[in-house]
């Protein structure tokens, strides 16, 4: 993140570990869960069979963190999953995660899907996981991130703020 550059004041950043040379706090940790539309996962015969996303088509997030090689996060996914060949799955891919979902939206595939992010689309039905108790616990978290440890008043109001609202929202 180039704070000078852009005028950014603190970025949320979503890695292993926490950016280095830079003034960072852990906000959350994050949980990976594949999302699609109930008429995609009728489409496909998705409930309760991993297996068959063979015959589906995977959404991702191609960059999800640094060092992130293609698909990671379905890799991840499919190995706890004992699904094999991930790679020879079709796929597609996006830059970010959001765009995955979306396109997961508009029944382009199954989007592999950060819980933190999707939970409201689960709970309002726009999106289903159509294998129960599959969630992969991430090794990486969400960090608020700043250029250094001096903050301005409002900056730090901020960055409390965004942190009682993850608190609220995460009970």
């Amino acid at each position: 993140v180039n704070f000078q550059g852009y005028g950014i004041d603190a970025a949320i950043y979503f890695d292993e570990q926490m950016p280095e040379k830079l003034w960072s706090k852990e906000l959350m940790s994050e949980e990976i869960i594949p999302v699609c539309t109930q008429t995609y996962a009728e489409q496909f015969n998705l409930f309760e069979k991993p297996a068959n996303l063979v015959n589906a088509t995977l959404l991702h997030d191609n960059q999800a963190w640094d060092y992130n090689s293609h698909h990671d996060e379905w890799t991840l996914w499919a190995k706890q999953n004992g699904i094999t060949d991930i790679d020879a799955i079709p796929s597609i891919s996006f830059d970010r995660s959001d765009l995955a979902v979306s396109a997961a939206m508009h029944n382009a595939g199954v989007a592999i899907g950060r819980l933190s992010l999707v939970e409201k689309r689960l709970k309002s039905g726009e999106l289903i996981t159509p294998f129960r108790n599959q969630t992969l616990q991430c090794k990486q978290k969400y960090y608020v991130v700043t250029a250094n440890e001096k903050h301005s008043r409002k900056l730090e109001l901020f960055i409390n703020w965004l942190i009682e609202q993850i608190s609220i929202t995460r009970i």
